[in-house]
């Protein structure tokens, strides 16, 4: 078992060490700053995410409200509730 502890020994080359480039202490420095401000990165990614998918929802709430084909039976005739749901879907808007 000796002998193969001493020739695996043998097999592993060993290595100088050396004072980082100038281009990999940069690159280091690159990955530590990205690496601390992740969670603000995924924080904006998130936000953004959810003002599109609100945005596109209030687009859709709108179009079905405004459409004539698409409009539900209580809807039909009923001049105030749509009038309602239009200054509801308006107060969404603006509180995006």
């Amino acid at each position: 078992m000796s002998e193969q502890r001493q020739q695996q020994q043998e097999d592993i080359p060993i290595y100088d060490t050396h004072e980082p480039s100038e281009t990999s202490q940069r690159v280091n420095t690159l990955f530590d700053d990205m690496e601390s401000k992740q969670l603000d990165t995924l924080n904006d990614a998130g936000k953004t995410l959810i003002e599109r998918v609100a945005t596109f929802l209030g687009v859709l709430f709108g179009l079905s409200i405004l459409s004539s084909s698409f409009q539900p039976s209580f809807l039909k005739g009923n001049t105030p509730v749509k009038v309602l749901l239009i200054a509801a879907l308006a107060g969404y808007l603006l509180a995006i």
